[in-house]
């Protein structure tokens, strides 16, 4: 039986009472003419968001039944309260009765994390790296505001598991420019490489070629002179260095072309440990694809591919996708792959699942430090229903970074924000907990 839907009953009436008002003066008329264009707008606007909504949950569904995608996962992720670091660390299969949500096992404790740093300034943007002798690392921008004033890049260090940590330490400073997002990557050889981007304040702007790398042979004590990544364009980046197995480096940026609308997503190379750089290609071209690509990530991939996470802040806020099986020389085309928004920062586990921590866009959950879970390499991901919220304090949150401490324990550090002038940085461990 066909049942007409409530609002459909109220537009009809509306437009009958219209018909029938032919001794009306031609003010209400017009009146009620224009409160019937608005509603019947306001209508299909809402279905419309409705339908849009539908086609997005369905494209981060995975190609299987996803009521089986939980089941089929070998482990979840669920943040380990602080209270039991040492232990965990020395136990890694250590694990404590995680609270029950639909299709997922979580524990959103109130003791889950420490603050690295938390005083009245701007502390946002963090990057963390282990050493090889077990000592985390973590740099982050250090201002006044957000955007608004002259940031610095500092670094912390913790010889305890990211139970205390030392004092800061200057990475770079600036006279003039604003120095942001920075992350750090530990090379082969033992050399830390740091990359951030140049931001002119006065102008509110980025500077053409305006990426940087900094590097470091001493476990970060001290820092050679910066080296400029010549791109040609005005752009800016937000995720670490990839190294590859052949040595050569990839750096994912952003920037706009020449009158674009919309900035794109690049990768550029280094053959050299990051002396010089050269060879870039576009990742995704929001000219041609009418959408804004910013701030990718790079995986490596176990099966020797290259996965690039993207963010992609359009009217409804998405992480995209796309693949390298040439190690960064092409890419297929960026797609849609989840609600969100954020730099998305991936690890790969050693059990083969890939996490992604990025700011949850999805309902109650607006603007807090989520995850995602892939287990098929990126193809799909978990869906909304299993997203998972590590902190709820405050927020929004400004970036993460992950790092993988044993077989089953991730290191976490985030900034988050409380009040518009000041943010702080967070660390928490991680548990990947198998059925």
């Amino acid at each position: 039986m066909r049942v007409t839907p409530p609002y459909l009953d109220l537009v009809t009436s509306t437009a009958r009472s219209l018909a029938n008002g032919k001794n009306c003066p031609i003010i209400f008329k017009v009146r009620r003419l224009v409160i019937s264009l608005v509603f019947c707008f306001l209508v299909i606007l809402l279905m419309a968001c409705k339908i849009f909504q539908k086609d997005s949950w369905d494209n981060i569904m995975p190609a299987d039944d996803p009521s089986t995608l939980a089941d089929a996962s070998p482990s979840i992720i669920y943040p380990t309260p602080l209270s039991t670091l040492t232990s965990s660390l020395q136990n890694p299969t250590r694990t404590s009765s995680p609270f029950q949500t639909p299709q997922a096992q979580i524990i959103p404790s109130d003791d889950t994390y420490n603050v690295i740093v938390g005083d009245q300034n701007y502390n946002a943007f963090p990057g963390l790296v282990k050493l090889q002798n077990g000592t985390l690392l973590v740099v982050y921008r250090k201002g006044k505001f957000h955007v608004t004033d002259r940031g610095a890049i500092v670094l912390k260090k913790s010889t305890d598991g990211g139970s205390t940590w030392s004092t800061e330490s200057s990475v770079i400073d600036h006279p003039t420019f604003d120095l942001r997002d920075p992350n750090i990557t530990l090379l082969s050889d033992g050399t830390l490489i740091v990359n951030y981007f140049k931001y002119d304040i006065s102008a509110r702007s980025t500077i053409r070629n305006g990426l940087n790398v900094i590097h470091s042979t001493d476990d970060g004590e001290t820092w050679d002179k910066p080296i400029e990544v010549g791109t040609g364009l005005f752009v800016a980046t937000s995720a670490p260095i990839l190294e590859l197995p052949d040595g050569d480096l990839l750096l994912a940026y952003y920037g706009n072309h020449e009158g674009g609308r919309y900035p794109s997503a690049f990768v550029i190379r280094s053959a050299d440990g990051g002396r010089s750089w050269s060879n870039k290609t576009t990742i995704g071209n929001g000219i041609e694809d009418n959408k804004p690509y910013q701030e990718p990530n790079l995986l490596l991939l176990k099966t020797g591919g290259v996965l690039a996470t993207i963010r992609s802040d359009g009217f409804f806020p998405n992480i995209h996708t796309s693949i390298s099986n040439d190690l960064g020389k092409t890419w297929a085309q960026p797609s849609s792959a989840f609600r969100g928004s954020g730099t998305p920062s991936t690890l790969l586990l050693k059990s083969g699942l890939i996490i992604t921590a990025y700011r949850s866009k999805i309902g109650r959950n607006l603007g807090l430090p989520a995850l995602r879970v892939s287990k098929d390499d990126g193809v799909s991901w978990t869906p909304n229903t299993e997203e998972i919220i590590i902190d709820r304090h405050t927020g929004p949150m400004m970036y993460a970074s992950l790092v993988q401490i044993s077989d089953k324990s991730i290191a976490a550090v985030y900034g988050m924000e409380d009040g518009k002038t000041r943010s702080e940085i967070r660390f928490m461990y991680l548990r990947e907990f198998s059925k």
